[in-house]
């Protein structure tokens, strides 16, 4: 939720010591899933998928917040966090597994289940038929989420 994320991202980065890592867990709009508003994208736009603000309705929250959340939302995609960080010394690290782990995690945790009861269902499914370790295959670029470490790598 920040104006700049990319350029935010390459000052903490160069704000690390020597083989320190940052961490970070967001969507990934280069998949049509928007987590905030529980709802499926479908219009493509800055090579984004985006959520209109007529559509930013949800259940799980607030009338009132919905435009400001609608607002402050980035649109981050993992391939135009890497095209920001090309010509930096900064290495980038996604973590191949992170849609695998999410949906380990729908089988204890409650209050993504709550966000998300028609996904959680069907996930408990998948883990139940051991089927979600095909979720391993899935290339980062296309995970509904980002879970990236960043490093500065000094010369």
């Amino acid at each position: 939720h920040l104006k700049n994320p990319y350029s935010v991202l390459i000052q903490l980065v160069e704000l690390l010591k020597q083989g320190s890592k940052y961490r970070f867990f967001c969507p990934n709009y280069d998949f049509p899933y928007e987590p905030h508003f529980g709802k499926w994208l479908f219009s493509r736009k800055d090579r984004a998928f985006y959520l209109q603000k007529s559509r930013a309705r949800s259940n799980l929250i607030y009338t009132d917040e919905i435009f400001g959340l609608h607002a402050s939302l980035n649109f981050l995609t993992l391939r135009r966090l890497k095209n920001s960080v090309k010509n930096k010394d900064i290495r980038l690290e996604p973590n191949r597994n992170a849609l695998y782990e999410v949906l380990n995690r729908s089988n204890y945790d409650l209050e993504l289940g709550e966000r998300h009861p028609i996904i959680t269902k069907i996930t408990r499914v998948l883990c139940w038929l051991k089927l979600h370790h095909l979720a391993k295959l899935v290339p980062s670029n296309f995970q509904p989420i980002m879970d990236v470490e960043a490093s500065f790598s000094r010369t």
